[in-house]
């Protein structure tokens, strides 16, 4: 259902690409849709998490 009448609820579906300055690992995505609001968590490849690095002082 599509208006241009103020305070109209629209539904149907919905598509959007986003470009991520970051690889993501596609088995470690979840997404959540609450109260219109959509959450979607993501993470990057262990191979791309930077990594820590000891430095020890003499």
């Amino acid at each position: 259902m599509v208006s241009d009448k103020p305070g109209a609820i629209h539904s149907g579906q919905f598509s959007r690409s986003i470009r991520l300055p970051l690889r993501v690992d596609p088995d470690k995505v979840e997404a959540r849709a609450k109260n219109g609001i959509l959450e979607i968590e993501m993470s990057r490849p262990d191979a791309e998490r930077p990594r820590k690095i000891k430095v020890k002082a003499s």
